[in-house]
């Protein structure tokens, strides 16, 4: 009889845990919106085949904003697309640096190019043990006169920070 009881006792104090457990970790979410403003390097190298331009390891690097995170920003990316129409994919590796806290995330970054516009989704692994995830929506391309190359571009965040 004992027994039963101590195990009684044992899978009700499992399941109290489990629940708070499940409670803590939907308390880990937060939500996050806001801007970046990067500003472009030259690329590492730049190929033309078939009417598409291939572009390599671009150097991004400027600053963002998301409420609960903000601070600078790097990207690395590549762009295969169309010079006429802007339209193509793009993909490669970003880290923000959280200037109030310290933390970094890093991860990829992929998306479709529209008429020079990136809609992209980003999942970056933080150096606390989180996970950055979300879409970014370019909303501005900015050309220096006479360029055909892209000096600054300006972006729309919507995510989540999963697990802080």
């Amino acid at each position: 009889m004992k027994k039963i009881i101590v195990s009684i006792c044992i899978v009700l104090a499992l399941a109290s845990l489990l629940s708070a457990t499940t409670v803590l970790a939907k308390a880990e979410r937060t939500s996050l919106s806001g801007t970046e403003h990067m500003f472009f390097g030259a690329p590492g190298s730049v190929s033309a085949s078939g009417g598409w331009v291939q572009l390599r390891d671009v150097p991004l690097a400027g600053t963002f904003d998301f409420g609960a995170l903000q601070g600078t920003e790097t990207q690395l990316v590549n762009a295969k697309l169309d010079p006429v129409t802007g339209n193509g994919i793009v993909w490669g590796t970003v880290t923000y640096t959280d200037s109030a806290t310290g933390i970094t995330c890093s991860g990829v970054r992929v998306g479709k190019l529209t008429a020079f516009l990136i809609a992209a989704t980003i999942n970056a692994k933080c150096s606390d043990g989180s996970l950055l995830k979300g879409a970014l929506q370019d909303t501005s391309v900015i050309f220096p006169p006479g360029s055909p190359v892209p000096g600054e571009v300006y972006s729309e965040f919507n995510g989540e920070l999963l697990g802080r």
